[in-house]
């Protein structure tokens, strides 16, 4: 085994290693760290800009004008790259983000088209209890009316036979005296019935009122009950839905940012292994070495994040990002060793743009213009060890 062949194989190994440690202990870097790992990223980011423009681009230039080629082949597919991952963490992300959203308020919309519904809809036995109480209202009701007009005949005969009684007792007194009496008497029996009538109405009908509210409340009671707490399960079900939002969203950029950097990682040692120079494949493995710790630790935060409670998920996830480098490493192995100097160009043009992509679009958060002069400096000196090692290679 060669020496090129060796630091292939090594980096392999290690890359997987560190992608894996990094993925599955996050939370072990604490916050003093934290500067540290910021500085590593902002090297990597210069190192990765270097490696894109003087080695990668270079290499690919040469062998593409070797094979007789005049077109610009190596800036095309440098810029196809480029292109390619930024559409894919940029445009495709956000696009499945806005779809995935679409369909869950699709589904909230029909989950509570549905129980409105089914708060609409009647139970059979619930009509049948209340086509029972309406009889029951109806029979009753027709018997409160026969009880009244029994009640009014009974007082109408009554004042009748003391309308009679009155004229028998008058007749034997003086005409004034009758008069008086008959008026005082008539005027004192005759309004007791009619008040006892009054009160036996009014009784009645505070009867029936009471009779009808005792046979109405129990329908009505449950009614506003089931109200009440159809209210209280669809607030608490509307809760749900807004946890449940939030961790479908964090699910979705957990997923998304893995596939994008397992397909960055997969290009970064598809480099390595179509290196054609110990000095170019070392400067290349030792840029994925620096940063891979770091791209594993932001994937492991945000999977612990949205799959706190299904581990197996984050383990599998980490693992697929572990593994997208080193068989990017064995594929350029083998499309090396097939001495095929076209794929080889092509394909060093395409992990130039995505490495192109790394330093720039996405350390552009570490860098932050010339706010942190000492990240600045860490990426100035991440470039200057490319240009300096391309001396040599």
């Amino acid at each position: 085994m060669n020496v090129l062949l060796t630091i292939k194989v090594v980096s392999l190994f290690i890359i997987f290693a560190l992608a894996m440690i990094g993925g599955l202990f996050p939370y072990a870097i604490s916050k003093s760290s934290n500067l540290t790992m910021q500085c590593g990223e902002a090297l990597a980011a210069g190192v990765f800009i270097g490696g894109a423009l003087i080695h990668m681009l270079n290499d690919a230039t040469e062998q593409l004008y070797h094979k007789g080629y005049s077109y610009p082949l190596a800036p095309l597919f440098c810029s196809i790259g480029f292109l390619l991952t930024l559409l894919l963490e940029n445009v495709v992300g956000p696009a499945l983000k806005r779809r995935s959203e679409r369909k869950r308020d699709q589904k909230l919309l029909e989950e509570k088209s549905n129980g409105e519904k089914e708060v609409l809809i009647k139970d059979p036995k619930l009509d049948e209890n209340f086509e029972d109480q309406e009889a029951e209202l109806s029979l009753d009701s027709d018997d409160k009316d026969q009880k009244e007009e029994k009640d009014q005949k009974e007082e109408k005969e009554t004042d009748e036979t003391i309308k009679i009684l009155q004229t028998s007792i008058n007749s034997e007194t003086t005409e004034k005296q009758s008069h008086s009496h008959a008026h005082g008497f008539s005027h004192h029996d005759h309004s007791h019935p009619h008040d006892e009538d009054d009160h036996t109405q009014e009784h009645l009908q505070e009867e029936s009122h009471s009779h009808s509210h005792s046979h109405s409340h129990p329908h009505s009671h449950p009614h506003s009950h089931g109200d009440g707490h159809t209210h209280d399960h669809s607030h608490m079900k509307e809760t749900l839905e807004i946890i449940e939002e939030g961790t479908f969203t964090a699910k979705m950029i957990a997923m998304i940012l893995a596939l994008t950097l397992s397909f960055h990682a997969f290009l970064e040692g598809l480099a390595v292994g179509i290196s054609q120079d110990t000095g170019e494949a070392l400067a290349i493995s030792i840029a994925i070495i620096a940063h891979k710790a770091i791209e594993g630790f932001a994937i492991g935060i945000s999977l612990f994040r949205a799959y706190r409670k299904s581990k197996f998920l984050v383990v599998l996830y980490v693992f697929i990002f572990s593994l997208a480098s080193p068989i990017g490493t064995i594929v350029g192995i083998i499309v090396y060793n097939f001495q095929n100097p076209l794929a080889s160009a092509i394909l060093i043009a395409l992990a130039s743009g995505t490495f192109l992509y790394a330093g720039t679009f996405e350390y552009n958060h570490i860098l932050d213009g010339f706010k942190n002069m000492r990240k600045m400096m860490f990426s100035f000196f991440g470039f200057t060890i490319m240009a300096v090692v391309a001396i040599w290679t």
